[in-house]
């Protein structure tokens, strides 16, 4: 389980979406493929994040690839992400 602030989705054409996390730790990598992607949809949108899934290591990358994900609610904030599609 990771949590954090969403601070960039990708969207580049193919079967995954990057979504990077950060918290006070630094950044956290993840993936999440395009049919748990269309589960999610609206809870990935949510600016704080609760992901759960499994670490990926390949090819000297090491990210997390999401199963699941819950949104954070706090008060009202606006934290914008770089979104790119």
């Amino acid at each position: 389980k990771v949590a954090g602030r969403v601070i960039r989705r990708q969207s580049p054409l193919g079967n995954a979406v990057f979504i990077t996390l950060e918290d006070i730790e630094g950044q956290i990598p993840c993936v999440i493929w395009r049919s748990t992607y269309i589960q999610f949809r609206e809870q990935i949108q949510n600016p704080i994040l609760l992901a759960t899934g499994k670490i990926s290591h390949q090819d000297q990358t090491l990210l997390i690839v999401i199963r699941h994900v819950s949104p954070i609610t706090l008060a009202p904030i606006k934290l914008p992400s770089k979104d790119w599609q």
